[in-house]
């Protein structure tokens, strides 16, 4: 059964340290999409892939997000994410365009840095902000908050 992602916006790059690593890596991800899997109050951020445009879809969260309803919607290829999930790294800011949607955040690439809650702040953040990159075992790509890190469509993703 198939639910409602809300999209980010297409997705430019993650920065991230693989698990016993101090390189900080970045790669970037052509024609993919980041998107929120939850509810507004909590969930995890998937990279998906963008298959065709469908019809519109009403959305509070799209709303919330981008401060505007959605205009459409797109299917995606994101099975529900199968285990086991392996923890791959730690990702410290992932970019993403939402340019040409109707979105309060279409005016540029917005990079997110986990730790930020304001604009104004700035890295390095501590450690114990990074979600955890997760992948299952077909290769889909997952932003997993860790215990006791909620964060909230509404505030955590500031852009």
């Amino acid at each position: 059964m198939s639910r409602p992602l809300v999209g980010l916006g297409r997705a430019v790059g993650l920065e991230f340290q693989r698990l016993g690593r101090s390189r900080v890596e970045k790669v970037s991800f052509p024609a993919y999409w980041w998107a929120w899997d939850g509810s507004a109050t909590g969930g995890n951020i998937r990279l998906v892939k963008a298959i065709r445009p469908t019809a519109t879809v009403a959305s509070k969260m799209h709303t919330k997000f981008h401060d505007a309803p959605p205009t459409g919607a797109l299917v995606v290829n994101a099975e529900p994410m199968g285990a086991p999930l392996t923890v791959v790294g730690r990702a410290i800011s992932f970019t993403y365009d939402a340019e040409k949607l109707d979105s309060n955040k279409s005016d540029a690439r917005y990079c997110h840095h986990f730790g930020a809650f304001t604009h104004d702040d700035r890295p390095p953040f501590p450690e114990h902000y990074w979600p955890d990159v997760v992948v299952d075992r077909s290769g889909q790509l997952m932003l997993k908050r860790k215990p006791g890190n909620a964060f909230k469509l509404e505030d955590w993703v500031i852009g």
